[in-house]
């Protein structure tokens, strides 16, 4: 039975790159089908429900504030920092993490708060501007990385779930669950891009800058790296059993270095390319307005 006022469509929201010189939505008479291809994506302004009784009006409201790239830049460069700053504290006891094969779990504590916050940086500058679709993409970014320092803590402690009289690693759930987080994250950091590439015509000067594309697929890609070089390394952690204890120790010691190295080596990329990419890539676009 189709129950039609329990169904209700779907609508998205665009921010648009217009050039100064170019504006024309709300500040004159010219119409908004100069900007958009209307015909690909009709307006919303009013959506019809499958009743009709009833239209839904779509209301833009000022949201709590502005989105400031550059104080996004400080903040997670500085959490970058204070974290290895706490690791450089007590290195005997960091060497000695890394010599037992275990993994930096502060890792994800700290990537938990710079990479949401990066993410942030991210909606802003692909003109993403629904505080909640925002909050949304920050928080699976953050819940990424605490499923990730799960899956570490789990597989440390050796945690496992029984169903049915069969075991299964339940670090490898957590790792799973961060993937399903983070695949999520990338569809809403994006979907400004297929708005913007499906309603304006292909010879439109409103266009997503290049320098953005740029640096949002590199900085999603590099966070997909973390991921992977987690799964690579409980796969190999998860084998070694079958070597002898001194092998074993010796492999783990190897291997947690070599994680140790990954991760430091991703979180500096990403980190100094989203800082850069935004500082440079703005700096050239206000000289060409």
């Amino acid at each position: 039975m189709d129950v039609q006022r329990l169904r209700m469509p779907t609508t998205k929201t665009a921010g648009v790159w217009v050039n100064r010189s170019r504006l024309v939505v709300n500040y004159d008479n010219e119409s908004i089908s100069s900007v958009l291809d209307l015909n690909s994506c009709p307006l919303a302004t009013d959506v019809t429900k499958y009743d009709s009784a009833y239209i839904v009006q779509q209301v833009v409201l000022q949201g709590p504030g502005d989105i400031d790239s550059r104080v996004l830049i400080i903040i997670f460069h500085f959490l970058s920092a204070f974290f290895q700053f706490l690791a450089a504290m007590d290195g005997n006891m960091y060497y000695e993490n890394i010599l037992q094969g275990h993994v930096n779990i502060g890792h994800f504590v700290e990537y938990s708060l710079s990479a949401s916050i990066m993410i942030v940086a991210m909606c802003g500058q692909l003109e993403l501007t629904d505080i909640y679709l925002i909050l949304s993409i920050t928080a699976n970014c953050w819940g990424c990385m605490i499923f990730g320092l799960l899956a570490e803590l789990m597989f440390e402690r050796n945690i496992n779930i029984i169903y049915d009289k069969n075991k299964v690693d339940a670090y490898w759930v957590a790792h799973f669950a961060g993937w399903v987080l983070i695949l999520v994250m990338f569809v809403g950091v994006t979907s400004n891009i297929d708005v913007i590439n499906r309603c304006t015509p292909s010879t439109s000067a409103v266009k997503i800058p290049q320098w953005v594309l740029g640096i949002v697929y590199t900085e999603l890609f590099l966070f997909g790296c973390f991921g992977i070089v987690q799964g690579v390394s409980f796969y190999v952690r998860g084998n070694l059993s079958g070597l002898s204890d001194g092998k074993s120790m010796k492999r783990r010691e190897q291997l947690a270095t070599y994680t140790e190295a990954s991760y430091i080596i991703l979180s500096f990329t990403a980190k100094t390319i989203l800082g850069w990419g935004i500082i440079f890539g703005n700096f050239v676009n206000s000289k060409n307005k």
